[in-house]
């Protein structure tokens, strides 16, 4: 009966995975990988950079520019996200499964123009590039 059970709690954390992992490739998102580039365009306002880890993991070290919208919380920032128009929208978090949460929520509101940064914060943090703390 144990078997049993190890088996179902494996397939499980299999389908959350599948499901909810690392966003991948399609018609509204493009995979991108970590550039000094994408800070320079958040600051420029060409990209929208949205941090989406909590608010306590942003204070801790984000890259200048981005700014903070939780996965969990998409219905209060709408209005951010309904803004954008055809300005690309770059996501990161720690490990890629919460950005992947995010782009498949904002996607059922017919946001398009989606990246992801491959690599997330801990690559931007290896390739040596700018941190900001605070909010």
């Amino acid at each position: 009966m144990k078997n049993v059970g190890i088996i179902v709690a494996v397939f499980v954390a299999y389908l959350a995975f599948t499901f909810f992992g690392k966003p991948s490739a399609s018609d509204n998102v493009s995979i991108i990988e970590v550039d000094a580039k994408i800070m320079q365009q958040a600051q420029a306002g060409e990209i929208l950079l949205l941090d989406v880890r909590s608010p306590m993991e942003y204070a801790e070290g984000h890259i200048p520019g981005a700014i903070n919208v939780p996965y969990d919380q998409i219905q209060r920032h709408q209005a951010v996200l309904a803004q954008q128009g055809e300005r690309p929208i770059v996501v990161y978090c720690r490990s890629g499964r919460r950005a992947g949460i995010f782009i498949n929520e904002v996607e059922k509101y017919g946001v398009t123009n989606l990246q992801y940064m491959q690599g997330d914060m801990p690559g931007w943090q290896r390739a040596g590039l700018p941190v900001a703390t605070g909010n």
